[in-house]
């Protein structure tokens, strides 16, 4: 745990702590608050893994800075038998402007008491009943819950003209939802919606909005569609929930029946079958669960949507700007030295506390 905040400060009585829990792998991270108060007290909490070291490194570094420049002192908490951290990256101003972006969207989350932006998009032919059950579920986690509600007729499936005025209803819907609350979007698609935001995340090209993470449900698109190239710029996360028990999936027509309607513009060849098959272009953001048990609606029960759904969302938070961050590493050339202690990093005047958690010995490493 990495610690910094106001709480250095001339300051009589400071009320605000910096947290980063940082978990050995990304899976580990589940459903913790975002923030939390005791007494006068707030700390602003945030989550990091020990397999994405370059945004540990990162916090650190906001940490040890103030916004006029100033360097200020961190504490780590160790809590098992790990050594403490060791600072391998230091960023540039270009890259720190992306965390820095991701940082205070996060403290902009916290201070609405909000996680972010979640979107659910319902099929055809249903008053999308599922929405009400999980509109309790995410508000009391934190939330902004917004449902794409659209004029849904079946025969969507069959008429261009009609899909057409239905993306473009989402486009200006998602738009206007991520310009009012300035906060990461999330999404939720089922049915007919998989085909709505794989299709705007196909057709785009540079305007679009990007979403930290998206869980598709009884999806109706092609197993063939080309996450590589949307996880590249566009989306942080993809979950994949498909089934054999999906019943509505299985009568979509086979992939050569809707390639040659897609020539009459009756049907599009992006419509397919991922509701019952995994996707073959894997990726290591695309993630992919069989769960048989389901059908083609009741993947929006309660315990379904609370332990896979909600935790999925939530361990992905701000994943878009961990990945533009990662990217942007990527693209510049190795540092000239890696730095191979934690004091190399810190300035002079800072110092940098370790405790190990129930032990009375502290590290403290004096910068010279």
């Amino acid at each position: 745990m990495i610690i910094g905040g106001s709480y250095v400060t001339n300051k009589e009585r400071p009320s605000d702590f910096d947290c980063v829990i940082v978990f050995p792998q990304k899976e580990l991270i589940t459903s913790f608050s975002d923030s939390a108060v005791d007494g006068e007290i707030a700390f602003d909490i945030l989550f990091a893994s020990e397999d994405n070291p370059k945004v540990v490194d990162s916090y650190i570094e906001l940490f040890t800075n103030t916004r006029t420049g100033t360097q200020r002192g961190v504490v780590e908490i160790i809590f098992d038998e790990s050594e403490p951290w060791q600072v391998q990256y230091h960023y540039d101003e270009e890259e720190l402007n992306v965390v820095r972006r991701a940082y205070s969207d996060r403290k902009i989350i916290e201070r609405k008491e909000s996680r972010g932006i979640l979107v659910s998009i319902h099929g055809v032919n249903t008053d999308a009943w599922w929405n009400a059950e999980m509109a309790p579920i995410v508000s009391s986690q934190g939330w902004i819950f917004a449902p794409f509600v659209y004029d849904n007729p079946k025969r969507l499936l069959v008429c261009r003209g009609k899909r057409e005025e239905v993306i473009q209803e989402f486009r200006n819907f998602i738009y206007n939802i991520y310009d009012t609350y300035k906060l990461p979007v999330s999404i939720i698609a089922h049915s007919f919606g998989t085909y709505i935001i794989c299709r705007y995340l196909r057709d785009c090209g540079n305007v679009y909005v990007e979403f930290d993470s998206i869980i598709l449900t009884g999806g109706i698109v092609d197993v063939n569609y080309n996450w590589p190239s949307v996880l590249k710029d566009k989306a942080g996360a993809v979950l994949n929930i498909y089934t054999e028990s999906d019943k509505a999936v299985w009568w979509m027509p086979p992939h050569w029946l809707v390639k040659l309607l897609s020539w009459t513009h009756i049907m599009d060849a992006l419509f397919g079958k991922c509701g019952i098959r995994a996707f073959k272009n894997e990726h290591t953001d695309l993630m992919q669960q069989k769960i048989n048990i389901l059908d083609h609606c009741h993947v929006f029960q309660k315990d379904f949507m609370s332990q896979t759904m909600m935790p999925f969302l939530i361990s992905h938070l701000n994943g878009y700007y961990s990945k533009s961050l990662n990217r942007l590493n990527q693209e510049n050339e190795p540092p000239k030295a890696i730095l191979s202690t934690t004091s190399a990093v810190y300035p002079e005047s800072t110092n940098f506390v370790s405790f190990r958690h129930g032990q009375k010995k502290c590290r403290h490493l004096n910068i010279e």
